[in-house]
């Protein structure tokens, strides 16, 4: 990918900081979201890890938001009403904000 280069990732700094190598501890739970605005590519590896978290006993859920990527997901934190924020907090055992 071109943005290796840029990002200046090289193969093992791919491996040392791959989360499929090194899946998060399970101390809390996961929401792993992916923008539906996302290349098939970015998505498929977004249902891996989901699939890898969850072979590994992680409490994890997977959600793809409609007509999002990678830089308005953060944005929908701010909005009550989105699947995001809904999830956030019914993982929380909150009601929902609003």
């Amino acid at each position: 990918m071109s943005v290796n280069r840029e990002i200046r990732l090289n193969p093992q700094s791919a491996r040392e900081n791959s989360p499929f190598l090194h899946p998060p501890l399970p101390y809390a739970p996961l929401i792993i979201a992916v923008g539906g605005s996302e290349p098939r590519g970015w998505k498929q590896m977004s249902e891996e890890f989901f699939k890898v978290c969850r072979k590994r006993g992680l409490k994890c859920e997977y959600l793809e938001i409609p007509a999002a990527d990678h830089y308005s997901l953060a944005s929908l934190l701010a909005d009550p009403d989105s699947s995001l924020t809904r999830a956030i907090f019914q993982q929380m055992g909150l009601p929902p904000p609003g």
